[in-house]
């Protein structure tokens, strides 16, 4: 009788993937077309939030990675990742509150507003407790549509207007192409520390998609985002666009959602390059409440804390861990609050370390690095 091959030892070295039962579709999952189609549309809705600033020399760090496992542990991007969520979710109260414009013209936290942002906030909620899968996977599109339709009635959308053309396709290097050490310089390192954050942002999707936290598969995983976020820097430079980098935001999306399936951001490549197309697509963003925006970004955001609590609860909290995880905190938390305090420093050192999760991120490494773990004590 013959014995059964033993695996292979590639397979062996790979630790296996986690069971996750609040998700509806795994990574390798591919969804029917209708709820492949909800899933990316609610992913594009949480991307027109924000489009932050990120990496451009990381098209070589990614390469390297594997080299500095001692920085890239459990700890420290959980840390990361939970200061995402933390610092994002003064900007989702921001929206909630009807955002910065209200903050200028005194209507800031208006009765109006806050009704808009709770409603919305409140069906995503009783949503996601659905038992029906329909609800729960367009609870964010529904839940952002009945705000929409709420606030027009209140009079607080106003029509939209757009006098440019119907189709616009890019032109690359539409301003010409030029360098300046004196911008590269100080970009470049803001750039590094961002690639911080997008190892976190991919560290979270890894965990709320059942996926692992470590090892060959994880790490296959970081080094691939990473240097997707520097090539889709470059290209958005020849077609005279800002930067790309990760959205925490979607995160927030696959755990609302329970869809973890790489098919699904196919189709949000393939709509957004899509849109991309017609300008006056911008225009009709333009349009969607802040509050109704906030009441769904808390939310997202609010998922992403949570991600980076779980991250870390899996690590052995000794005094050691406590420790990088407090003064981490303080001091991103702290700067995030309080950015006046780095008034005196080199305009260099402000730009990067005003943003909280580059300082707490930071701190985390080179505690990580200088504090001593500690040895098992022989008998």
């Amino acid at each position: 009788m013959e014995q059964a091959a033993a695996p292979s030892a590639s397979r062996e070295t790979q630790p296996p993937r986690r069971a996750h039962s609040e998700l509806v579709y795994g990574i390798e999952d591919v969804p029917p077309l209708p709820q492949t189609l909800f899933a990316a549309l609610q992913h594009m809705l949480a991307m027109f939030v924000a489009i932050i600033t990120p990496p451009l020399t990381i098209v070589v760090m990614s390469r390297f990675l594997h080299l500095v496992k001692r920085i890239i542990t459990p700890l420290v991007t959980g840390i990361v990742v939970l200061l995402i969520g933390l610092t994002l979710i003064k900007v989702g109260l921001i929206s909630m509150g009807g955002g910065y414009g209200a903050l200028a013209d005194g209507s800031f936290a208006s009765h109006t507003n806050l009704f808009l942002s709770l409603l919305v906030l409140g069906l995503i909620v009783l949503m996601q407790r659905s038992r029906n899968p329909w609800l729960r996977l367009s609870a964010i599109m529904i839940a952002m549509l009945a705000g929409y339709a709420v606030a027009l009635l209140l009079g607080k959308v106003a029509a939209p207007t757009f006098d440019g053309p119907l189709l616009m396709v890019p032109i690359p290097l539409h301003y010409g192409l030029g360098f300046d050490w004196q911008l590269f310089v100080p970009l470049a390192i803001i750039f590094v520390v961002t690639a911080l954050e997008a190892i976190g942002d991919m560290t979270a999707t890894s965990d709320i998609s059942g996926e692992p936290l470590e090892g060959p598969v994880y790490m296959a995983r970081i080094k691939g985002g990473v240097l997707a976020d520097g090539a889709n820097s470059m290209l958005a430079a020849v077609f005279s666009t800002f930067p790309m980098s990760t959205l925490a935001q979607n995160n927030g999306v696959i755990q609302l959602t329970g869809v973890a399936s790489r098919h699904v951001g196919l189709f949000i490549a393939a709509m957004l390059a899509l849109l991309g197309l017609f300008p006056a697509v911008a225009s009709l963003v333009q349009q969607i409440p802040e509050p109704v925006l906030g009441g769904a970004t808390i939310v997202m955001f609010g998922t992403i804390a949570a991600a980076g609590v779980r991250i870390i609860s899996r690590e052995e909290l000794d005094r050691r861990a406590l420790m990088i995880l407090a003064v981490s905190l303080a001091m991103g938390l702290g700067v995030a609050q309080v950015p006046e305090v780095l008034q005196h420093l080199p305009e260099l050192a402000r730009s990067v370390l005003s943003y909280g999760v580059a300082t707490g991120g930071l701190t985390a490494i080179i505690l990580n690095l200088l504090l001593p773990k500690r040895t098992a004590v022989q008998a």
